[in-house]
């Protein structure tokens, strides 16, 4: 593939792609989005602060007591961060932690995951707003879909409430959402045939993604599926170009970025698995130790008892999955079913008409 714009006409798309109008001209809505996210993030926190819910886990309990220990318990340092749970979230609260205040209220816990949060929330409206700015139409409409996005995700009673705690979910959303938008952008600079800013999004998404897999396993998960996402776009490419699948590799500077990604998404599993094996003697100790979760459930459970309900039984953890999973959007079934149809709808419509908007559809993640 060129690394010139001028060298290959821009790629054939379900939908003609508009050259962007400068980006000065969006700062302000971004000021905006990060002004209303952090007011509602503080006024989150002050409510659950107040009422005494910043410590309601027991997980976001363990979390302030992983990091306190670390620079204050018998044997002080960063083997204290154990094993099974990943190091990030940890780390982040290690300047705070240092608070005996910070560390008893949870207060340490709450400030990084509610930064996170804020990041999340303009994560999902650069996401939204880029996306739709390359397409033909009223950019006018693409700004009130992107702060309509944002909004969505950010007044969700449950992420209000986790980022004011010390839990990891907040943390890992931002750092994922984040990865869909550099991927986002690779595949528009790419069918654009900026070929040098389609890398520089890919090594941006490497990052983020080698971020998440220190802060959650899902991350892990995310990462292959996101490397396959950028395989795919860039073999899609080369036979829009008329070129052979895989003429990307007889490129330098696209073999080297390649290798970038590879090694960024593989540096940390790497570095998980030697030190669960030197330091516990087990590669594999944070998933079959006995800290892990198979290894509390061999404790808690008696010799005869049965396992819990999805145990060998797909179509039962199947039930447990749907049900949480819509718990987290509404609390009700009429609230439910309105969002998990609009999201399907809109599934449907990206996937069949939108082709620019394809890697939207990773957020099903």
């Amino acid at each position: 593939m060129s690394t010139t714009s001028n060298s290959r006409d821009a790629l054939p798309l379900t939908i003609e792609v508009e050259s962007p109008r400068p980006r000065e001209k969006s700062w302000p809505d971004y000021l905006a989005v990060t002004i209303v996210a952090s007011l509602l993030s503080i006024a989150a926190f002050v409510y659950y602060w107040h009422s005494g819910e910043l410590l309601l886990y027991g997980d976001a309990v363990a979390h302030l007591n992983i990091a306190r220990r670390v620079i204050d318990s018998r044997t002080p340092g960063l083997l204290q961060l154990g094993t099974v749970w990943l190091p990030l979230p940890h780390l982040l609260m290690l300047p705070l932690i240092w608070s005996t205040w910070m560390w008893k209220t949870g207060v340490a816990g709450s400030i990084p995951s509610m930064l996170a949060y804020v990041a999340g929330v303009v994560g999902i409206f650069r996401l939204v707003r880029t996306g739709l700015f390359f397409l033909p139409g009223n950019q006018r409409e693409a700004r009130i879909a992107a702060w309509f996005a944002a909004l969505a995700f950010g007044l969700n009673p449950n992420l209000l409430y986790l980022q004011s705690t010390a839990m990891t979910e907040t943390l890992y959303l931002a750092l994922f959402i984040w990865a869909t938008v550099y991927l986002a952008d690779f595949g528009i600079h790419l069918f654009r045939g900026d070929d040098p800013s389609a890398r520089s999004a890919s090594r941006r998404c490497a990052l983020m993604l080698l971020l998440a897999m220190m802060t959650r396993y899902d991350g892990w998960f995310t990462a292959a599926a996101y490397g396959v996402a950028i395989v795919i776009l860039l073999v899609m490419a080369s036979l829009r170009s008329g070129l052979e699948p895989l003429h990307f590799l007889y490129e330098r500077a696209w073999r080297r970025t390649i290798a970038e990604f590879m090694l960024l998404v593989a540096f940390f599993p790497a570095v998980w698995f030697a030190y669960n094996l030197h330091e516990f003697h087990d590669p594999l100790s944070f998933a079959r130790g006995p800290y892990s979760a198979r290894g509390i459930e061999a404790r808690s459970r008696k010799p005869g008892d049965p396992h819990h309900p999805g145990w060998n039984a797909p179509k039962t953890a199947a039930i447990y999955f749907e049900k949480s999973a819509k718990l987290n959007v509404a609390a009700t079934e009429r609230e439910e079913r309105i969002w998990i149809y609009a999201a399907v709808l809109g599934a449907v419509l990206t996937l069949g008409f939108i082709r620019p908007l394809w890697p939207w559809l990773l957020l099903w993640l």
